[in-house]
């Protein structure tokens, strides 16, 4: 399996205030795909199905499509379901749950297996996005850990995002080794430093310096090497916030790079 390389975030505001162009100037770029893309649908005023078509026109495929939330009701889930069917999505993402004990963390895995079932029925499979937080111990045991533990593994997959967990003082080439079949989707961002005077930086997301992918502390080869052994599908691009560049010229800095990495 070929790893597509994607973006999400980023070139928000260029989505919005110039959808066509914009397609344009990514699909030129090199880009697979875009993730959360109907969202384009949102900018052009145009239904998610004529979005897709669009999309298409561009050589662009739909990345992940999100975003459904344990306090959300079945219906709500269901229209994110609906809508990553209709602009050509495999996966529907939750992207943040608390996991702030043992108990919380085993009620969030009891609903990811609830909304993995409702995907797999529509032949989509879903994903849990991770950040630094699930890499906490609770009484012993460390929250990614449980998640993975408690989830059925054939319905519930991981969008790991590569740098919280290295952020979170784990190791995502590690990870991806230890479980090959849980992660189809990589979230590839980059950390400039980690909080000085911590080893992980853990309670201090606000404050994390990022930078674009490869350049940073995260082992961005490491983790291509491991994508690739594990047959990855998709590699996105994603940078909370800006560092030294602007939107665009951070998005092509990162895919420039990357793809250096993965040839």
């Amino acid at each position: 399996m070929s790893l597509n390389i994607g973006f999400i975030g980023v070139i928000g505001d260029e989505i919005r205030n110039a959808p066509e162009a914009t397609l344009r100037t990514v699909a030129g770029i090199g880009f697979d795909g875009m993730e959360g893309a109907a969202a384009v649908a949102k900018a052009l005023g145009v239904p998610v199905r004529e979005a897709r078509a669009r999309l298409d026109a561009h050589g662009l495929k739909a990345a992940p499509q999100g975003r459904v939330a344990q306090d959300q009701s079945e219906a709500q889930w269901r229209e994110v379901i609906t809508t990553a069917r209709e602009i050509g999505s495999r996966y529907v993402v939750d992207y943040y749950a608390p996991f702030d004990s043992r108990d919380s963390i085993l009620k969030t895995c009891d609903y990811l297996n609830t909304v993995g079932r409702l995907c797999a029925d529509e032949g989509l499979t879903f994903l849990y996005h991770n950040h630094d937080h699930e890499f906490r111990v609770h009484d012993g045991e460390v929250g990614f850990d449980l998640l993975l533990a408690n989830t059925d593994p054939s319905i519930v997959k991981i969008e790991l995002d590569v740098a919280w967990v290295t952020f979170g003082g784990g190791d995502p080439v590690a990870i991806i080794g230890k479980h090959p079949d849980r992660f189809p989707v990589l979230h590839m961002k980059d950390f400039a430093h980690l909080h000085p005077g911590s080893p992980t930086a853990d309670g201090k997301r606000d404050e994390a310096v990022f930078a674009e992918v490869g350049t940073g502390v995260v082992n961005t080869a490491g983790v291509v090497d491991a994508a690739r052994k594990a047959g990855v599908d998709w590699l996105v691009i994603e940078q909370d916030r800006m560092n030294t560049m602007g939107p665009m010229e951070s998005l092509k800095t990162s895919f420039a790079l990357l793809s250096e990495i993965v040839g």
